[in-house]
């Protein structure tokens, strides 16, 4: 009694697809895997199985904790506008306003969308330095020319310039004709 091969209905997978058994077996230098990304699969969780999520502030979808990309915001409960109207009419010397402290997350699209995170080529991937962080200036220490937005000045640009051209001018004239009468 010999076996005869039964035809597949339309729409089914055939036999060996379905049992693994039956799927041909490549060799391991032949075996084909996805490329990654990124080391860590774009989350930190690190032997954990699963983490809770949380709510992305602008569009409350749910990612998981480890995935979030999350900022600490502090901010002054009242804005600097207010802020010296407040202490003059402030009973308490040396009265200092509290702050708002808020841990804000960020679904990965919402946070490359409002430019929280950048888009990284691969080379700048690998980096996984933080950012460097800018710090304010102390009150004394400032930069020169901090008051001119503009940059440094050019050569013959602007009223200044002007007059410093028609001075170094006439300093030029001046001792060139004392050696002529003086022959």
């Amino acid at each position: 009694m010999a076996l005869v091969p039964v035809p597949e209905p339309a729409g089914r997978q055939p036999a060996w697809a379905r049992d693994a058994r039956l799927t041909p077996a490549l060799p391991a230098d032949l075996q084909l895997s996805m490329p990654k990304k990124r080391r860590n699969g774009g989350r930190s969780r690190k032997g954990r199985g699963k983490t809770r999520q949380v709510d992305c502030v602008h569009c409350m979808c749910k990612p998981p904790k480890d995935k979030a990309v999350h900022r600490f915001n502090i901010r002054n409960i009242v804005d600097s506008g207010a802020m010296n109207d407040l202490r003059a009419a402030c009973a308490i010397e040396n009265y200092v306003v509290p702050k708002l402290y808020a841990k804000s997350y960020y679904c990965i699209s919402c946070a490359v969308h409002s430019r929280i995170v950048r888009v990284r080529n691969r080379e700048a991937r690998r980096n996984r330095d933080p950012p460097v962080r800018f710090r304010r200036r102390p009150e004394g220490e400032r930069k020169e020319g901090a008051g001119d937005r503009r940059g440094p000045r050019k050569a013959g640009e602007g009223a200044a310039a002007g007059a410093a051209a028609a001075g170094a001018a006439a300093t030029d004239a001046a001792p060139a004709a004392v050696p002529a009468a003086a022959e």
